[in-house]
């Protein structure tokens, strides 16, 4: 993909000579299990620190670049001054895996920076372990909700193992570089033919196989189809504080929801701040907002969450609290005022409105429709128009069909304070009607059902 920076009436910045590269390499092998995902952490981790003394002189002159990793494969960014940019994509691709190639030494597989570098993940991952419970809960929430996505416990266990080598490092590159499909785009002040020649750089350089469709393990996102729940001790006992995400999924999905949850998340965020932080005095940390979770391909699954941090009520308490708001809020929301409700909507309008104001932020904008495989370049458009005939009515309905907790909820608890979460037997006393999930290992061997990773193909004609 390409897109020429240029200079138009009411455009908020001035077409400089710059250019962004960015490019996605699609890989399952990348992130299949919590050992591949640490491997590959490794590896990102060791080439970025292998190449920063070569491309030291690249970045004074004002070129960036970066190799990041995620659940669908790796990433490549190139920034700056379009000048020399495409040497410096040419020079930091060219050694990600030909000297594996032809077995020749390389320069990344350096024995004292691994170990070092090992370390260090090993040191990023117990501070994770540390992390606020709201920031706990929000994590597990989403390891739930996807199709992968590891905990930190699992991914410390994969690194301490003992074949985590340079040799077993070599090895997993070589595989996740062995089938890829790559996407690109180059957004600036250069040529279409600038961003073909860029994306034969990487291709040639990577010398890997298409991956064929069929081929492409992606990420997708759980389909509920019950209320349940699921409660764990914080990773950090010392902690003083639990906290709770309860989130309920949409049944649909398309720019429709997206726009009715987001609207509805808009209306909440305010009561629900007064109900439970100013009224019921929970804790400081406190908010309901639209919660949409996004696959390999579109469109997104949207929803309703609720996150609480508290160190005065247990997460028991918080969830009950929480199950209060969101049903009062939702009987309630016919009788909202007209002139409060066109509010509401003319403030999310003037959200979907709001401009680029930098390349950056058009570069993040663009890059966002094609990772998404969504390529909606009108998007903004699309959302004025699902936005205008929108009624307070049929958000009403949307809400009670959304907000049904034994229909498609999750809730995630986590326990501060060295307390451990309640057994079945309590928690079946308090009344509780949802269905407990005591392993997400378990629950995601299942497995459950899966919102579909594509649209369905149509029919031939």
């Amino acid at each position: 993909w390409h897109r020429q920076d240029y200079d138009y009436p009411g455009k908020n910045w001035v077409a400089k000579p710059k250019v962004a590269m960015l490019f996605q390499i699609m890989s399952p092998a990348a992130s299949r299990t919590p050992r591949a995902t640490v491997l590959t952490n490794l590896f990102t981790s060791l080439y970025l620190d292998t190449l920063t003394l070569t491309t030291y002189d690249a970045q004074v002159a004002g070129l960036s670049w970066a190799l990041t990793s995620d659940m669908d494969g790796l990433g490549i960014t190139v920034g700056g001054y379009n000048d020399k940019a495409d040497l410096l994509l040419t020079q930091i691709t060219d050694p990600l895996v030909t000297c594996l190639r032809t077995k020749t030494p390389c320069d990344w597989a350096n024995p004292s920076r691994f170990e070092t570098i090992k370390d260090e993940m090993r040191r990023a991952l117990e501070n994770r372990k540390k992390a606020a419970p709201v920031s706990r809960a929000m994590e597990s929430m989403s390891r739930i909700m996807m199709k992968r996505g590891w905990s930190v416990d699992s991914l410390l266990n994969a690194l301490s193992h003992s074949n985590i080598d340079l040799q077993t490092l070599s090895e997993h590159v070589l595989t996740v570089f062995d089938q890829v499909h790559v996407e690109g785009f180059v957004h600036g002040n250069v040529p279409p033919s600038y961003a073909k020649s860029a994306l034969d750089t990487v291709v040639t350089a990577l010398g890997a196989k298409p991956l064929p469709e069929d081929s492409r393990d992606t990420q997708q996102v759980v389909q509920l189809t019950a209320g349940r729940l699921f409660a764990e001790p914080h990773t950090n006992p010392d902690d003083l504080n639990h906290a709770i995400e309860l989130y309920y999924q949409a049944k649909e999905q398309g720019i429709g929801v997206d726009v009715t949850a987001t609207l509805l998340g808009e209306m909440a965020a305010e009561p629900c701040f007064n109900q439970l932080r100013t009224i019921e005095q929970l804790g400081y940390i406190v908010s309901c907002r639209s919660r949409p979770m996004m696959g390999t391909y579109p469109p997104a699954v949207n929803g309703f969450s609720v996150i609480i941090q508290s160190s005065l009520k247990d997460p028991q308490h918080l969830d009950q609290s929480a199950r209060n708001f969101v049903d009062g809020f939702s009987r309630n929301l016919t009788t909202m005022a007209p002139e409060v409700f066109e509010a509401h909507k003319k403030a999310l309008l003037a959200k979907i409105r709001e401009k680029d104001m930098t390349m950056s932020d058009e570069t993040g904008r663009l890059w966002g429709e094609i990772t998404k495989r969504r390529y909606a370049w009108d998007r903004v458009k699309q959302l004025e128009e699902a936005l205008q005939p929108l009624t307070l009515e049929a958000v009403a309905a949307f809400a009670a069909d959304t907000l049904d907790l034994t229909a498609h909820s999750m809730a995630v608890w986590v326990y501060g304070k060295k307390m451990q979460p309640p057994g079945d037997d309590e928690l079946l006393k308090a009344g509780e009607r949802r269905d407990r999930l005591h392993s997400v290992g378990e629950f995601k061997k299942s497995p459950p059902p899966f919102f579909p990773s594509r649209p369905a193909a149509r029919a031939p004609k």
